[in-house]
């Protein structure tokens, strides 16, 4: 459970700043990392905002939420495998440095979306 929060919260916290840094990005593949982050939070404030009661439950709406960071957490190795740079990005260095801790940590998130997925809807 420690870990799925842990997760969330970098990937919520990330994503809110990378919307920001959006505007000028030249590298495409900084671009396509960027627009990923946007995705999942997109979908995690759509989970959080039914959770919260700030919105109606809305079963179909909570499962493509679920599923777009299930694909996004799926895609997060393979779009961060190269260490490509822009100065809008605000990846961090550590994330090459101890590349396999990262991948285990976007599939940790990817398993407990499953999880999620079949023990909510």
């Amino acid at each position: 459970m420690m870990i799925k929060r842990a997760f969330l919260t970098f990937v919520f916290l990330s994503s809110t700043t990378l919307a920001l840094a959006h505007q000028g990005v030249k590298n495409p593949a900084v671009k396509a990392r960027m627009d990923s982050m946007v995705a999942i939070k997109t979908a995690m404030k759509t989970l959080d905002d039914m959770a919260k009661g700030r919105v109606p439950f809305a079963k179909e709406a909570a499962r493509k939420a679920s599923s777009a960071i299930k694909y996004q957490a799926a895609l997060a190795p393979v779009s961060f495998r190269q260490a490509a740079s822009d100065p809008k990005s605000e990846a961090r260095p550590e994330i090459w440095a101890r590349f396999e801790d990262f991948a285990q940590k976007s599939e940790r998130g990817y398993f407990a979306r499953i999880d999620f997925q079949y023990s909510q809807f």
